[in-house]
């Protein structure tokens, strides 16, 4: 590929924060709680740039907030997950983006893994349940 056709392929791809923003309103659209972002690029052991995290009441809204993500995130941005993870257990959904990753736990799920708390020394920014 010559730069001419990488530049055009940058540019057709999503920026991060786009991505961000579109995850963040269609976890908002289906009333996740307690909706939160690490920014892990700067953290070296980090695998990817930003976890997104929040969770949901129940299997079925676990399910329809992570629904929702893939749906809204392919709808504006033609972007799908490179990886999913949790589909079965109703507990935990996992949407992998590269840069940005996403986790919907059901409560219990969320203390245990405690992401947060694991991540501390990331960037943290939380956003509103609408």
């Amino acid at each position: 590929m010559n730069k001419q056709e990488l530049s055009q392929k940058e540019e057709k791809m999503p920026q991060l924060q786009d991505l961000l923003a579109v995850a963040v309103e269609a976890m908002q659209d289906r009333k996740a709680v307690n909706i939160v972002s690490l920014d892990l690029s700067g953290v070296d052991e980090a695998s990817t740039n930003i976890f997104l995290i929040c969770h949901g009441t129940s299997s079925t809204h676990i399910n329809g907030i992570a629904k929702n993500i893939e749906k809204t995130l392919w709808e504006q941005l033609g972007e799908r997950p490179n990886h999913t993870e949790g589909k079965q257990g109703g507990h935990w959904r996992l949407l992998d983006y590269f840069t940005l990753v996403i986790h919907v736990f059901n409560e219990e799920k969320r203390k245990f893994y405690n992401l947060e708390g694991l991540w501390s020394d990331a960037n943290r920014k939380e956003y509103p349940t609408l």
